[in-house]
């Protein structure tokens, strides 16, 4: 508890502060103190605020001076930007002129192009008919293969080979009568031909040798008589030097032999009649050179078994004609230096008139009869002895391969059967009036006949003891003459 004085002032004091308080002045000063007091907090927020906006103030000029840039910036970009759609504008006007003019260039090269494509078609039209046209004017040839073609070349030669050899050893090596055997202008003009120049033994008996060789001169002038008519590179002429042109092409420049010689192949079908009219030469030379030699109640058969023959022979060789390669014919002139062609000897077992009457005659008697027929051989030819034989009938080969290669064969009389020949014939020389003796001094007497002329020409003409010695060649000699191969 306070002490009583104490309470007392205090009560004094409270009533007087009560008394102030309820003062009107103080009240007002009570008043402006407190609206002070508001006035301060009001401003200080106030000032807050204010600071507040002047960061607030200070910030926003910060970003709108950072956005003036970056609007000055994008204002320079926009006007690069312009300037580059500007360049791009006429850049694309540009390109517009010269897509129009391009254009324009495009129609114009359009139209010369048409035009000349007009132009090229036309120009292989007219090439294309110019192409027909000439292709007409030659024979389309056929290559040569390596399988098919040489076999068919090779049946061809075959064929015509096989079907002289049976007409000369069915009319020839066989059995002649007397009256024929002794007719010596028939076979001094036989001897005589072009194709035996060789001089081919002929003894005239019908021994197995006389047979061999009569069969063998035939065969010879078949040869040569189917050459100079039949076995040419083309029919249109006769003319030595064009086939001498053939075949030096066919050698140098095939592929131009072959075309000129489409080409004289076509004129020559057009030129001729008829084929008849190719081999009907050869069959009638070879008719007037050898007929008196077949007994006439064989001549007709013989007649037209050579007709066959050439018939055949044109038929074969027209096949080879039309290849592209040059075949030729090889008749042995050049064996012994350039051997050119493979050769077989002349072989084959002749039959007489009577054995070919006595057809059904045993078994046991036509062997007998045929042993007795074939003259043994003591030694048989070798192949280098073959080149010392005569050759009458061609090889053929390949000119145009380079290699000479063979496809036929050619036949040759072996050394050992012209021995045996010339040993008949002199073993009949003993008998003055023998067929073969007075044969051979016939054929002595036109030689020293025909020497004699020469010489008296070679005087005359001064050409020299060269051109003296000259004689038709033919396939018959050992590289002596030139024979047909020149053809």
């Amino acid at each position: 508890m306070s002490p009583p004085g104490k309470d007392a002032d205090a009560a004094a004091v409270e009533g007087l502060l009560r008394n102030l308080a309820a003062a009107p002045s103080v009240q007002r000063l009570s008043a402006v103190a407190l609206n002070n007091a508001i006035l301060r907090e009001e401003n200080d927020k106030l000032s807050k605020e204010n600071s507040a906006a002047a960061d607030m103030i200070h910030r926003v000029q910060t970003q709108l001076n950072s956005a003036k840039a970056e609007l000055s910036k994008k204002a320079d970009e926009l006007e690069k930007v312009k300037e580059e759609k500007a360049a791009l504008a006429r850049k694309l006007a540009e390109v517009k002129d010269q897509l129009v003019q391009s254009e324009m260039n495009i129609k114009d090269l359009k139209a010369s192009f048409d035009t000349k494509q007009r132009s090229l078609e036309e120009r292989a039209n007219d090439a294309e008919g110019e192409l027909l046209r000439l292709n007409k004017l030659s024979v389309e040839l056929r290559p040569v293969d390596e399988a098919t073609t040489k076999k068919e070349i090779s049946e061809c030669l075959k064929a015509v080979s096989s079907a002289a050899c049976k007409l000369a050893g069915d009319y020839f090596g066989v059995d002649l009568p007397k009256e024929i055997l002794e007719n010596r202008p028939v076979w001094l003009r036989i001897m005589k031909h072009n194709s035996n120049s060789a001089n081919i033994p002929l003894p005239l008996s019908n021994s197995h040798c006389g047979r061999q060789m009569r069969a063998a001169l035939l065969i010879s002038v078949l040869g040569y008589e189917l050459h100079k008519h039949i076995f040419q590179p083309t029919y249109l002429v006769k003319d030595v030097g064009l086939n001498k042109v053939l075949r030096t092409l066919a050698e140098k420049e095939p592929d131009l032999e072959s075309h000129l010689r489409s080409v004289l192949l076509a004129a020559s079908e057009k030129a001729r009649e008829s084929d008849e009219q190719v081999y009907e030469v050869a069959t009638n030379s070879i008719l007037d050179l050898v007929s008196p030699a077949v007994p006439e109640v064989r001549r007709e058969a013989f007649q037209e078994a050579l007709q066959q023959l050439c018939a055949t022979a044109f038929e074969k060789w027209q096949v080879i004609q039309a290849l592209e390669d040059h075949v030729v014919p090889e008749f042995g002139d050049n064996r012994l230096s350039e051997p050119k062609g493979e050769w077989i000897p002349w072989a084959f077992k002749t039959q007489s008139a009577q054995q070919r009457a006595n057809g059904t005659a045993s078994a046991q008697e036509q062997a007998t009869k045929n042993t007795t027929a074939v003259a043994p051989q003591a030694q048989p030819d070798t192949a280098a002895d073959l080149l010392d034989g005569i050759a009458v009938w061609p090889a053929f080969y390949n000119l145009s391969s380079g290699d000479d290669e063979t496809l036929a064969k050619g036949i040759i009389l072996p050394p050992s059967l012209l021995k045996a020949a010339k040993a008949e014939e002199q073993a009949t020389a003993s008998t003055p009036r023998s067929p073969s003796s007075q044969l051979r001094r016939d054929l002595r007497d036109q030689e020293r006949s025909s020497n004699s002329r020469r010489r008296r020409q070679s005087l005359v003409s001064g050409i020299g003891q060269a051109d003296a010695g000259k004689q038709t060649g033919s396939f018959l000699s050992n590289g002596s003459s030139a024979g047909l191969n020149g053809a």
